[in-house]
This record gives structure tokens, sequence and C-alpha cells, in this order.
């Protein structure tokens, strides 16, 4: 009865690993990237990681790059949004700057909502040209 029990306890203490490695979320994996060729990257033979081996030699699209600092700051001062993004750092900045690239207008105020629509509206608008 001992040993039933025992298997039982010990059974259900890996059903959460089984079930977790059905599950795999191809989506989110870990970037994995090595200079070196002489490194073994085999260990890292799994589902949750995506490997590089050398220096790739693409280059990021432009399109997603952020502008410098001083560009973004430009156009938030064109458009007079300046007086609204007071509270924020650089990388709230950042951030509203990608947004601003990516959601619909609507979802941005949304995200955004003490900056008025029409300011939204002109930074994408700044954005895109």
């Amino acid at each position: 009865m001992k040993s039933i029990i025992l298997l039982l306890i010990f059974g259900f203490t890996f059903v959460p690993y089984l079930q977790a490695e059905e599950e795999i979320d191809p989506t989110f994996k870990v970037e994995v990237h090595s200079l070196d060729e002489d490194i073994d990257m085999s260990p890292l033979d799994s589902p949750y990681y995506n490997k590089h081996e050398g220096i790739e030699e693409e280059e990021p699209e432009i399109a997603d790059a952020l502008p410098p600092v001083k560009i973004r700051d430009l156009i938030y001062r064109n458009i007079d949004i300046n007086s609204d993004l007071k509270d924020m750092d650089d990388l709230d900045k950042d951030m509203l700057w990608r947004w601003a690239k990516r959601l619909p207008l609507d979802d941005l105020h949304k995200k955004y909502p003490n900056i008025p629509k029409e300011k939204l509206n002109a930074l994408k608008e700044g954005i895109h040209e």
C-alpha cells in the first residue's frame, strides 16, 4: 500500500512537467548568438532556443529603427506634444514612438488617454513622413 501511495505522489509530481513539454509556444524563444564558431551549442538543442552562429551580415531595417533622440524630440516639439510628455523619461518617449508607428489611432489614444487625439494623429503623420 505504501508503494502505491508513493507511486501516486511521485507520479503527480511529474505531471506538470509532462504537460509543460506538450504546450510549448514556439513564438516565445530565447535568441542565442554565438560569435565564436568553436563554442558547442548542441546543449541548446531545444524548442525554447533560436541559435545563431557567427555574425549576421544583415543590417536592421531602417523602418524599424528609432530616430536619434534629437530628431525624435524635434518632431515632438513641432507637433507641440512636449507638454503632454513632461512626466515621461526617454524610454517612455521611445515607446510612444514605437506604439504610434504600430497602433491605429483609437488604440493609441486608449494607451495614452492623457494626450489629445489630435496630437497623437499629428504624431502618427509626422512619423510616417
